[in-house]
Order: C-alpha cells, then structure tokens, then sequence
C-alpha cells in the first residue's frame, strides 16, 4: 500500500482528492496547519494520520520523517484577491513556506522522492513564460523555482500541475458556478464582469483523476524529463455562452447585471494554453456534470 501525504485537504480540491485516494486504497496522511478547521478534513482518515504543522520548520521535518511518504501531494494554498499589508505573512506562509519546508524535510529522507505539486493558471498572464497575475500565483511561481533548485540538488522527482476552474457537488466556495445556481434559485440579479471572459472549468472527479494519474506517471517514469509542467484543462466557454447554457439546462433566465463586477487593470481575458497532462483527459462533459448539479432545478 502506497503511503502518500497531503497538504490542503481542507480545501474543495484537496478534499476530494483524498476521498479519492481513500477509495483506491492508498495509506493518507494530512499535512495541516495549526488553525485549519478539521470539520473540513475527511472524516474518514483518523487523528494519528493528521499532522499539524505551524511555521516552524522542524513541526513539518517531524512530520514527514514520521509518515515517511512514498510522495506527497501539495495541495495547499491561500488566495486573496485583494490582499492587504497584515495579510502577506499568512500568503506566504501558505503558499510558499509551507511549500519550501516540504522539500527541505523531504530531502533528507533517504529513499526515492516524489512530489506532485499544484500551479495556478494566473501563473501565466498571457503568455506561455511564466508572468504572475498577482501576489498569490507570485508566490506559486516562486514554489516552483524553489522545486527546480531541489530537483537538481536532492533528486527530487516533481511534476506541477496547472489547475484552472473546478466545479462539482458539494462545493462550498463562493465561485462562478455556484453564483449563476443561487442567482437562479433566488431570482436575484447576477452582477458580472464582461460576456467575453473565457473560463475553462473542470469536474472536480476529472481533477482527482488527473492528481492520482499523474504520479502514477510520474512513478513509472512515463513524463518527460524536460517537462516538468503540466496543464488540466477542462472545457472552454464565454461567460456569455455558460449563462447560456445554464439558461437551457434549467430552462429559466438569470438576471445578468454586465460591467457591475469589477476587474483590476490586470486581469486575464482568456486563460493560457499548455501542454495538456500526458495520457489524461477529462471524462465528465461540462453539460453532463452541469445537469446533475443543476437536477433540483430542471
């Protein structure tokens, strides 16, 4: 039984990969920060499998020597849209620190090492050379230098994957999807952006597929050596054409109130394009996965 350790199973992606795991019967254990709310956690993995970790580098080394993973899967991260100066110590300690402190802590085990780490589509503003959209895909992007200065000094074996948006039962996160659902269950006006936004999302369960999948490839040596990035990438649509969509499937119309949300000077308009993961594709259309969301509605 492969033992693997987790970071970020508090949150929606991070949870239900390790529900994941669980089911294909892989040993897990969480990685979490003093603080996090363990209502989150998955219930199903006991207490002498969680991990609780401050700033501190030593709380992480002790962690990792103890559950001694045959990888670790870093999931965590913090985003702010907006973050302000008293703010900046908790984004870095989430998504850099943390982070940083795995790889150091993983680098003196004495056994193979793995990590499959997640990146941010806001890594790349508009170009396929990494150029942040903010402070929080920054700090992603300085991660992964640190994961290349590891890589090639303590043979950490590593693949980052490019997460863009994820939807899916149960989600408890204030995004797209579940605001164009309650708009439509409330009957309440939907202030948006601009129609020509393209967003590309991805069932959760595909994403889950594609973590698991990847560092089975990466285990059998199947992702090539010059290519440490990866990309998950769903379907792609307008604003415009998923309020559509969504329209068909419920057959009701949302009250879209266009230009009332506003986007900073730096903004992306339409998510890069890279290299997809290898030998993975996402298996839940979008229609299919939105119907069954939307069930109580139709």
């Amino acid at each position: 039984m492969q033992r693997i350790l987790m970071t970020g199973a508090s949150s929606f992606l991070g949870n239900n990969v390790a529900k994941r795991l669980i089911t294909e019967d892989y040993e897990v254990h969480l990685l979490a920060r003093e603080g996090t709310d363990e209502k989150k956690l998955p219930a199903s993995i006991p207490k002498n499998q969680r991990h609780l970790v401050n700033s501190n580098y030593r709380t992480v080394e002790r962690a990792v020597k103890a559950v001694n993973p045959d990888a670790v899967f870093h999931l965590a991260g913090q985003y702010i849209r907006e973050p302000v100066t008293d703010q900046i110590d908790d984004l870095i300690n989430a998504n850099l620190r943390l982070g940083i402190h795995l790889l150091e802590s993983l680098s003196k085990l004495d056994q193979p090492k793995f990590i499959i780490n997640l990146g941010t589509y806001s890594q790349f503003l508009d170009s396929q050379v990494a150029q942040p959209l903010d402070l929080y895909s920054a700090l992603k992007q300085a991660f992964c230098t640190f994961l290349t200065h590891y890589e090639e000094t303590h043979k950490i074996r590593s693949t980052t994957l490019i997460i863009y948006d994820s939807y899916g039962p149960d989600d408890w996160r204030h995004k797209i999807v579940n605001a164009l659902r309650d708009a439509i269950l409330e009957g309440t006006p939907l202030p948006l952006s601009m129609p020509n936004i393209v967003i590309d999302l991805t069932h959760i369960e595909d994403i889950a597929d594609a973590v698991i999948h990847s560092w089975n490839y990466l285990l059998a040596g199947k992702l090539r050596d010059d290519s440490k990035v990866y990309c998950v990438s769903g379907e792609r649509l307008t604003m415009e054409n998923l309020i559509k969509l969504f329209e068909e499937l419920t057959n009701r119309e949302i009250a879209v109130q266009w230009g009332k949300y506003k986007l900073p000077e730096r903004k992306i308009i339409e998510p890069f394009v890279g290299k997809q993961l290898p030998g993975w594709r996402p298996l839940i259309p979008l229609k299919s996965g939105l119907r069954d969301l939307l069930e109580p509605l139709i």
